[in-house]
């Protein structure tokens, strides 16, 4: 009898999947306007067809890439006044997150810790982008 699907694993491909493409798009090496070869990024980051686009649709929700039923998706390029605009209000709401979780704070102190230390001694900038993600997630998840 098949086992049934660890939604945990599933949910940890898809972000895996996601914090790649944000690496790639973050980094430049996908452009904004550049349209994206689905079957070239699964075999890049070494997965399914279906988590990559599972992760380029939250991407799509998320302003980093634009989804065209009979062109597939491209790339969402980003102006200087949509990063001025837009960092103030992520920050406010990490903020508004923080201050409305205070409590539960030092229950996930050792997790953020251990997660600044390994930001420390991070050797790449794809490794340190992954961990600013992780803590910020532990700091913002109740």
């Amino acid at each position: 009898m098949p086992k049934p699907d660890n939604p945990i694993r599933k949910r940890r491909l898809r972000e895996g999947v996601r914090l790649g493409l944000v690496d790639l798009i973050v980094t430049g090496k996908l452009k904004g306007g550049e349209k994206l070869n689905e079957l070239a990024l699964s075999r890049l980051l070494k997965t399914s067809r279906t988590p990559l686009r599972e992760a380029l649709l939250h991407l799509e929700r998320e302003g980093l890439v634009r989804s065209d039923q009979r062109r597939g998706f491209t790339v969402e390029p980003l102006s200087s006044r949509e990063v001025r605009e837009t960092y103030p209000l992520l920050a406010e709401l990490e903020c508004f997150a923080v201050r409305s979780t205070a409590n539960l704070i030092p229950a996930i102190l050792p997790r953020l810790e251990k997660i600044n230390a390994e930001f420390a001694r991070a050797a790449t900038p794809k490794r340190a982008l992954l961990l600013d993600a992780a803590w910020h997630d532990a700091l913002t998840s109740p």
